[in-house]
């Protein structure tokens, strides 16, 4: 039956750090409450158990969608009003030979759009997301080559996360100055203490994850294939898919909600995979009429650390520049 325990109960287990292997050392005297490392192992890491303590604080929240959609309004959930900004609903109106379904907002503003035209915008778009098939061996080797290059930079970033440590460090140590000096009291001089060992045990968590997976590179090969492949039948999935599947693939190209037109202009930010996607058949369009391709105004979601957009960029031009000569 697993255990049973009351809400309030349950609040307390999760913000234990004894799960991510360290203990709460309680206040005693004028020693502050402190954690140590455990001699057992955690079974979650820290850097998660300090981020679902930010949650629970309130610091760090994430919403997703949760409609559920007639096979007609995929989109109902995802598309925000242009005129008010609130997010558009969908339904049928009864018409003489059947049902008619539009995008609308809830507000007077009149907003509204039939669900037929935008969902035929949203299948062009699909299009141009999905991966040409005798391009796909070019895909994969942009990708194995960006993968490299993020592993490359892992010590940069590790080396970020040391002089973030340090200067907490010497914060603490200043404050301790400030202590001796008199310039501070007692009760100042533990806040800034806490504080400081707070944000270091978040990022040593953090130091730890980083060189774990630098330890462990893993190996992208067996996914690379199998997941090119289903990017170049991106257009036939989503058209054979239901109304649950179809809005798992919507939710994981746009991170934010967006509007009718800029779906229409493809100025909606897209997530960091189907960015690169529009990049590079951008970049081979480009290549086949004979254009320059502008890529300054593409949005994109903010990359994780590591992945630089004008290197991603560079790699991409080197690889179409080589099939091209290849071509000729």
């Amino acid at each position: 039956m697993g255990l049973k325990c009351k809400r309030n109960n349950f609040y307390v287990a999760v913000r234990n750090p004894v799960y991510c292997g360290k203990i709460l050392i309680v206040k005693y005297k004028d020693e502050a409450a402190h954690t140590v490392k455990g001699l057992h192992d955690g079974i979650i890491s820290e850097s998660l158990f300090y981020d679902v303590q930010d949650i629970l604080s309130g610091k760090k929240r994430e919403e997703k969608t949760k409609v559920h959609s007639p096979d007609m309004l995929p989109l109902r959930g995802f598309i925000k009003c242009s005129r008010c900004s609130r997010i558009l609903c969908g339904s049928a109106s009864k018409g003489r030979n059947g049902y008619y379904y539009y995008y609308h907002c809830s507000s007077a503003c009149g907003c509204r759009y039939k669900a037929e035209e935008v969902n035929k915008v949203f299948d062009q778009v699909i299009e141009e997301f999905t991966i040409q098939e005798e391009y796909a061996d070019l895909f994969t080797e942009v990708i194995r080559d960006t993968y490299k290059n993020q592993n490359t930079t892992t010590l940069a970033s590790r080396s970020e996360l040391l002089k973030e440590i340090n200067e907490l460090n010497n914060r603490t140590s200043k404050a301790r100055e400030l202590l001796l000096n008199g310039d501070i009291d007692g009760a100042d001089y533990k806040t800034i203490k806490s504080e400081n060992e707070y944000k270091v045990n978040v990022l040593e968590a953090k130091l730890s994850e980083a060189a774990a997976a630098n330890s462990k590179t893993a190996n992208i090969e067996p996914l690379l294939r199998p997941a090119i492949s289903k990017l170049t039948r991106l257009n036939t999935i989503y058209s054979k898919s239901d109304s649950s599947n179809k809005r798992e693939l919507i939710g994981s190209m746009y991170p934010q909600k967006f509007t009718f037109e800029e779906l229409q202009h493809r100025t909606a930010l897209t997530s960091e995979l189907y960015s690169c996607i529009y990049l590079i058949n951008s970049e081979i369009k480009g290549k086949k009429e004979g254009q320059a391709t502008d890529f300054s105004c593409l949005p994109i979601l903010a990359p994780e650390p590591g992945l630089e957009p004008a290197m991603f960029l560079l790699i991409v031009k080197s690889k179409i520049s080589q099939k091209t000569q290849y071509k000729q």
